[in-house]
């Protein structure tokens, strides 16, 4: 191996906890058990532990890694199997472990009572957040150099990891302590076999879901399950671009409540029958009375001209209080912000939410006169928290491939049956925003007298077995045809 750049900048990081993460084949594994070699050769008599989640994986991947660097330093080292340790000539031990306690042992057994003073976790993603914390309490061996280091596979945006080392290349201030670096497969280029890379690079080409962290080894996507909008309906390349305000057309602006992914989303449905997303805004940890004052800065700042803001969101927010408030969201809004939030009382249930599924479908199938009738701008997406404000692309890795649909959960209405989105507690935020969007203010949508003869006709498809929605779906069908658009 030759260390380059900022492989060399890790393998010599001392910062007491350090998280190296890193693209597949960057070589992040191999550098955190070459720094702690090396700082056992340092060190005589250091104590480490190297560690994986699941014991099996352990011993099957760490432990042949291990063996061949001793070969290769040609030290002769001995194993104490009962204590699954190694002991080198200069006494300084390296211990060799699965973290995930077996059945009916206490949570933290497989490494209580350890003096270390040093700490590998390898692919560290996998494990929980009160394990990370209780590895930094056994760096206590004195008079030695104390370390902890992950190296995971680059996590999600809301992952402990990137909460406890923020992304300093985005802009997020660091914490003291702890240190980030970000290693792409580029970064070990000269180290692979001639034209893999190239192979990667047309397996994962630009605009690929899983580019940024395969490739790039960037936090953020991580797809497990069929996309809602896959097999081509989002196409990045013709749906991304530049979508200035209709100052013609009132600004909508929906909101989807919760505590820890709190979400808004603005845009509008220009009457030649398109559908814009024109930015959002989504918290992590924050409550309502502190996020809703950044929904209107961003507000205020991407969108000056506005004339008009038309507000919609979540039905739970008029009778459930998951924001720490007094009072319920809808009252909140009301009440502190003069904002009146329209609502459909029927939008969470999964028909409606299929409906809007399928009608956003729709727009991105369709062109217009104008270009493609559904657009989101690539420019105005943030997540916001009490530490730290920072671009992201959530928006639009969730049309891509973020929101898929739940494998495990099907239902029916009146004898069909429906898929249903995936409540992933992250990229559903805003995919819930625009349903709301699509539910409430979007074109081909039911009139009040509409809404009653529904009822009334659900009222019978009870007794006679009858879908109450084809009625929607063929209004709906009828309105589109004639090319409506508006409000």
């Amino acid at each position: 191996m030759v260390w380059r750049g900022k492989q060399s900048e890790a393998l010599l990081e001392t910062t007491r906890y350090l998280d190296i993460e890193g693209a597949i084949r960057s070589s992040k594994t191999t550098i955190g058990l070459w720094k702690v070699l090396n700082s056992c050769l340092e060190h005589p008599g250091i104590r480490w532990l190297v560690a994986r989640w699941i014991d099996d994986d352990a011993n099957a991947l760490l432990k042949p890694l291990l063996k061949l660097m001793f070969e290769q330093a040609r030290i002769h080292v001995t194993w104490y199997p009962d204590e699954h340790r190694w002991e080198l000539p200069n006494g300084s031990w390296i211990y060799l472990r699965g973290l995930r306690p077996s059945e009916n042992a206490s949570r933290f057994s497989k490494f209580r009572g350890m003096t270390l003073a040093g700490v590998l976790v390898d692919q560290a993603e996998e494990i929980p957040e009160d394990f990370a914390l209780e590895l930094k309490g056994r760096l206590s061996q004195r008079g030695y150099p104390q370390q902890l280091i992950f190296t995971p596979n680059p996590p999600s945006e809301d992952h402990w990891l990137a909460v406890m080392f923020p992304d300093t290349e985005s802009g997020a201030p660091a914490t003291p302590n702890h240190r980030y670096i970000r290693l792409s497969i580029y970064d070990n280029r000269h180290n692979l076999d001639e034209g893999y890379l190239e192979q990667l690079e047309r397996d994962y080409p630009e605009g690929h879901p899983m580019r940024r962290r395969l490739i790039e080894g960037r936090r953020g996507l991580n797809v497990q399950g069929k996309p809602v909008y896959g097999g081509g309906v989002f196409d990045r390349a013709r749906h991304v671009a530049p979508v200035p305000l209709n100052t013609d057309l009132p600004l909508l602006e929906l909101l989807d409540f919760g505590h820890h992914h709190p979400c808004a989303l603005w845009m509008q449905f220009p009457p030649w029958g398109a559908c814009h997303w024109l930015g959002g805004v989504m918290g992590e940890d924050l409550h309502l009375e502190d996020f809703v004052p950044i929904v209107k800065q961003h507000r205020a700042e991407w969108f000056p001209g506005h004339r008009e803001v038309w507000h919609g969101g979540d039905p739970a927010g008029a009778t459930e209080n998951s924001q720490g408030t007094r009072q319920t969201p809808v009252k909140y809004l009301r009440d502190e912000h003069e904002i009146s939030l329209r609502t459909q009382p029927n939008s969470n249930m999964p028909e409606v939410r299929d409906y809007a599924v399928q009608q956003l479908a729709g727009y991105m199938r369709r062109r217009t006169m104008r270009g493609e009738a559904f657009q989101v701008d690539g420019a105005r997406w943030r997540i916001v928290s009490a530490r730290e404000s920072k671009f992201s692309t959530f928006a639009l890795d969730a049309l891509e491939a973020g929101y898929v649909w739940d494998q495990r959960r099907r239902t029916s209405a009146r004898g069909k049956s429906i898929q249903v989105p995936l409540k992933d507690g992250f990229y559903e935020h805003v995919m819930n925003c625009g349903e709301y969007g699509q539910i409430i203010f979007g074109p081909a949508q039911p009139s009040k007298v509409d809404e009653e003869r529904l009822q009334r006709e659900m009222d019978r498809a009870a007794q006679r077995d009858a879908d109450p929605y084809d009625l929607l779906r063929r209004k709906a069908q009828r309105r589109a045809g004639m090319g409506r658009g508006g409000y």
